[in-house]
């Protein structure tokens, strides 16, 4: 899938060639041969213009070929698929995180952060977010023609934001036609259903071209509580650990300090169910339907219940190419793209105390009419306050992460000749936000 591009392997080649060559009869050396024409082209971790074969950086090159045999269907997941590629600075998995970079693609090359990885189109910069991460989802598969890997670090000829390595994602010339592909899969419980559409069409003539993509991706989230595996936080062999504050409402006296009163008695109300939330409180006046908090499962609450295993992602995404040839020397070229990427987590609602706020810690006053040992229960003057613990189930934590994305670049390139040596000339605008 991969092919590496090394020197010693052409010179080989050349070497053989040649002895081939000597061997021959005079009458086949006497023979002419049209000289072979090499184009110099651009190479991923070098400015210079050359022969593709000579390269000295270890180069990993993906081909469109091989991008459609992997049956993978964005740059990000071909990418995350290499062996040099490390764990993902934002996984699907890690709901906890609420950084707007959730839900993207990014590459984290040997795990020295997505960060410290250049990502190039067409040897330009890419988007990047305020932290640098580069989102690699919003450039469609559909449009590349290849994919170069500088797997080290280039940070010399492009900056400290290449010290990991390079992504050169190199596009399609031209098009000529249209090309669409259709994704829709599952996983075997039902859930995480990903559906994945792409269009692109393109045409031009030997002085022009011009291209445009469409795609649409959509990734459902898997939630913890439909597997058994996964429905409590140490797994089906310790169910019970890891519970958490429940939702029944627990109360304790409050001390001097402002702190429960650890030596005073340690109430929960009685209800029905159990650690999922599945039960009903009784009515929480009534001193005589409470009773003593021991840590018993009942009386808890199993927080996975409520969290995604893995974040489902919303991307849809618009991406045009255009070339001109002004004169035989000049040409003009440039790519436009707008994303919109919404992504969405959520986790058990939060455990609420007294103390959850220190400076501004809030108990059941006793004055309150749901005081159980309030003045309105106990008697006028009988009161007390009251500290608090519940978990508020009814609110699950959720976190919605929407981006918007647009990158414009342009730029000419040219040819000249300085006494009597060839030289190339490049100069461009670059607009991501």
């Amino acid at each position: 899938m991969f092919k590496k591009q090394t020197l010693a392997k052409s010179l080989q080649i050349a070497f053989s060639a040649t002895t081939i060559c000597c061997a021959a009869t005079p009458y086949a050396l006497a023979q002419s041969t049209p000289p072979q024409i090499i184009e110099r082209i651009e190479i991923t971790g070098s400015r210079i213009r050359q022969i593709d074969k000579e390269t000295s950086q270890p180069i990993v090159k993906m081909t469109q070929a091989d991008i459609q045999k992997s049956g993978l269907v964005t740059v990000g997941d071909l990418i995350n698929s290499m062996t040099a590629a490390g764990s993902p600075d934002f996984s699907k998995g890690s709901v906890l995180t609420s950084d707007r970079e959730q839900g993207g693609q990014y590459a984290n090359l040997r795990n020295l952060g997505s960060e410290r990885v250049l990502v190039l189109v067409n040897s330009r910069r890419w988007t990047q977010t305020v932290g640098g991460y580069t989102d690699m989802s919003t450039i469609p598969s559909s449009m590349v023609d290849r994919i170069e890997i500088l797997k080290d670090g280039a940070s010399a000829i492009y900056g400290s934001d290449a010290i990991a390595g390079v992504l050169n994602i190199i596009l399609k010339k031209n098009m000529d036609g249209g090309f669409a592909s259709t994704y829709i899969g599952q996983n075997q419980k039902g859930d995480n259903r990903t559906q994945d559409f792409n269009f692109s069409y393109g045409g031009g003539s030997e002085k022009a071209s011009i291209m445009f993509a469409f795609s649409y991706n959509k990734t459902e989230p898997v939630w913890s509580k439909d597997r058994n595996i996964t429905s409590t936080t140490f797994g089906p062999d310790h169910v019970g650990d890891g519970f958490g504050t429940g939702p029944w409402g627990r109360i304790r006296p409050v001390n001097s300090s402002g702190a429960a009163d650890t030596k005073g008695f340690n109430y929960v109300l009685n209800h029905t169910g159990g650690a999922w939330g599945d039960g009903t409180g009784v009515d929480a006046r009534n001193p005589a339907n409470y009773h003593t908090y021991a840590g018993a499962a009942e009386d808890k609450f199993n927080s996975t219940s409520q969290m995604m295993f893995q974040s489902g992602t919303e991307l849809k995404s618009i991406f045009t190419k255009g070339t001109l040839e002004l004169t035989p020397t000049l040409h003009f070229s440039s790519t436009a793209m707008f994303a919109d990427r919404s992504s969405a987590r959520q986790i058990a609602g939060y455990p609420l105390n007294s103390g959850s706020q220190p400076d501004y810690k809030v108990y059941i006053d006793k004055d309150s009419y749901f005081n159980p040992y309030g003045n309105g229960v106990a008697g006028a003057g009988n009161g007390q306050d009251l500290f608090f613990y519940r978990r508020t189930i009814e609110v699950p934590r959720v976190s919605n992460n929407n981006n918007k994305t647009t990158h414009f670049d342009a730029g000419l390139e040219g040819d000249l000749s300085i006494a009597g040596k060839p030289w190339t000339w490049n100069a461009g605008l670059n607009y991501s936000v």
